[in-house]
């Protein structure tokens, strides 16, 4: 009996030493992540190596800005039949209605309770894999498939249900869970990606609304490079929306490669076709028909694109071709 005693006590003092370890690391991120200011919160991230991988089960987040191409990636979900799933219990712990969620900003014990959540979900899911030798190899989209928000970028405009996806913390709790995590990030030319998201959805009648929305999309552009930035390379792959099927062949190499029943790049092909070109052609003093808008012309939005947006843009673009190399 006092021999049963002392490993239930031992079991228990390493279960809470490994909850202290846990929550130390974790509360350090989250009084990095929680207490700065908006525009600062990606400053001070660590790198993240990556130190897990499977060859049974991966689970991929499509990250990227607003306008380039995400939804059709719900498309390709449904093109991968039985070798793809869906992680709704994990989703949900990203973002819900109650905002008990990870992508939402959260007083530090929420987000460390929902952080061991999301780490038991994980593993979870990487044993139904592991342990059924005669299923496929799983692909297990955490984001853009039918019946589920996209979450691939932050949602700052709206008064209530607010998120902020955050690549770089789901992936520090992949590598808790010793599971295969990637990130597919998605891009496009910011003016294209700034107008099809205005042609379609109002975000005010002025030209300083307008600016004030791009300057929102800049600044999660800056966030998304910051993010991938402090992240090993292996986590990630890119995909250009103006060249999405060529690019999509170092996507299904670098992560949807594992069996022959699943090919990435066909799927991409059924939904996309490469356009080639980098920005769309409009004369500058032609007026925006926008939704919400009046008397805003191309010139106007392209120059506070450039303005605000391009040189990040050009970076980005500059990390995502290093991946290709």
């Amino acid at each position: 009996m006092i021999f049963l005693s002392i490993i239930l006590l031992a079991t228990l003092v390493t279960c809470i030493a490994f909850r202290d370890e846990f929550s130390d690391n974790i509360r350090d991120y989250f009084n990095v992540y929680t207490v700065t200011s908006h525009e600062d919160r990606y400053l001070h991230l660590p790198y993240l190596p990556k130190q897990s991988y499977s060859n049974y089960t991966r689970f991929v987040f499509f990250a990227g800005l607003g306008g380039v191409g995400h939804h059709a990636i719900e498309q390709v979900y449904h093109k991968c039949n039985m070798n793809c799933g869906e992680t709704r219990n994990i989703s949900g712990l990203l973002w819900n209605s109650d905002l008990s969620s990870l992508f939402v900003f959260q007083k530090e014990r929420v987000l460390l309770d929902v952080s061991r959540d999301i780490i038991h979900k994980f593993k979870e899911y990487n044993n139904r894999s592991v342990s059924s030798i005669d299923q496929p190899t799983k692909y297990y989209f955490l984001n853009c498939y039918n019946g589920y928000s996209m979450l691939s970028y932050p949602r700052y405009f709206v008064s209530q249900n607010k998120y902020e996806p955050n690549v770089h913390i789901l992936g520090t709790l992949a590598e808790y869970a010793s599971i295969d995590y990637r990130v597919v990030v998605m891009t496009r030319d910011p003016l294209n990606s700034i107008l099809s998201v205005l042609l379609r959805f109002t975000h005010g009648s002025t030209l300083n609304d307008i600016k004030r929305y791009i300057d929102q999309f800049s600044w999660t552009q800056k966030h998304l490079i910051r993010q991938i930035e402090k992240m090993d390379r292996n986590f990630l792959s890119c995909m250009k929306y103006e060249k999405m099927v060529s690019d999509s062949r170092n996507a299904h190499n670098r992560i949807f490669n594992l069996n022959n029943s699943f090919n990435f790049t066909d799927a991409i092909n059924s939904v996309f076709r490469d356009t080639g070109k980098s920005s769309m052609a409009h004369q500058d003093d032609k007026i925006v028909t926008l939704k919400g808008a009046v008397n805003i012309t191309y010139g106007d939005i392209k120059s506070y694109v450039n303005l605000k947006m391009r040189k990040d843009y050009d970076y980005l673009q500059q990390l995502c071709d290093e991946l290709s190399k």
